[in-house]
């Protein structure tokens, strides 16, 4: 939106680095809200952060990335990776849990492959949430009134996903059952 990409303009410039800003709107349209909203029309559970995670933030940007010359790509999720020797000398990079364990995103980066493991960076998996804030402070880094954390999905104005998913699948909106792969019924959802 305007707001993240004006305070995203005055962090750049203040810490003097490049900014490059790129229109994804239709490819995250089409690769994470569209599948969102299939999977719910069929009654499935999507996860479309994990989507994103795979096909825009580390499909689209590290392409990008590869494209203007940059060695890696840096995101604010809060992971860890680690390269470990094997036997046969070759490297193999992990996955870990952020230090921080109650701002932990791993899990949501399950789908990174090797190539793309090997070209990012996680500057704040090792860090806690109040570090984080203090080094920003530390570079004068802007907290507005508009600032929040990113939490839950992005791309819905409503408060809610269940306001998002009424105004997309009105029709297709009904009490189910949530059931497990045994066939038990655990429960019941909107």
């Amino acid at each position: 939106n305007a707001q993240t990409a004006s305070r995203t303009q005055v962090v750049a410039k203040q810490l003097g680095i490049p900014l490059h800003i790129v229109d994804l709107e239709d490819e995250f349209k089409k690769n994470v809200v569209d599948p969102f909203l299939e999977q719910h029309r069929l009654g499935l559970t999507p996860n479309p952060c994990i989507r994103c995670n795979r096909e825009i933030k580390f499909g689209k940007l590290l392409s990008m990335m590869k494209e203007l010359g940059c060695e890696r790509l840096a995101t604010g999720h809060y992971a860890r990776v680690a390269k470990e020797r094997l036997p046969d000398g070759s490297d193999r990079h992990l996955l870990l849990e952020a230090t921080d364990f109650h701002k932990d995103q791993s899990y949501y980066l399950y789908g990174l492959t090797q190539e793309q493991l090997q070209h990012v960076l996680f500057p704040l998996g090792a860090m806690q949430k109040p570090e984080v804030y203090a080094l920003a402070k530390s570079f004068a880094i802007p907290f507005d009134e508009y600032y929040r954390e990113s939490q839950d999905l992005c791309f819905f104005p409503e408060k809610s996903p269940h306001e998002f998913l009424q105004r997309h699948l009105k029709d297709a909106l009904e009490p189910g059952q949530i059931i497990r792969r045994d066939g038990t019924v655990v429960g019941t959802h909107e």
